[in-house]
């Protein structure tokens, strides 16, 4: 296993806010890795959330040359509010099956109680 998870949202999304409320841990605006610790009832799991911002230049191609075997997961996020931070994500599908991630979610950051 990998254990990393990329994290990516348009430039209007605050993916810091997002790990945040996942760890339950303030997030420094400078960091791009942050730890996680992953506890089910069946399983621990040490894992690593790569923060990213997306672009218009952001090439998915070359993602998936450099960081395709080193993710597991893929979380990306949007604003329902705002249908251009959904366009900015929709090209990442293809990640999904390029890279063989195992699991994928996309998330409307305004259905989520982030503060």
């Amino acid at each position: 296993m990998k254990n990393g998870i990329l994290v990516l949202g348009a430039s209007a999304i605050n993916t810091h806010s997002f790990a945040a409320q996942l760890t339950g841990h303030p997030i420094a605006p400078d960091e791009s890795v942050v730890p996680w610790t992953l506890q089910t009832k069946y399983y621990i799991a040490n894992v690593r959330l790569w923060l990213d911002t997306l672009d218009d230049t952001s090439d998915v191609t070359a993602v998936v040359e450099s960081l395709g075997d080193a993710v597991d997961g893929l979380v990306l996020l949007f604003d329902s509010e705002k249908p251009d931070t959904f366009e900015a994500v929709k090209p990442w599908k293809e990640f999904v099956s390029d890279a063989a991630v195992s699991c994928s979610l996309t998330l409307s950051m305004a259905t989520m109680c982030i503060t």
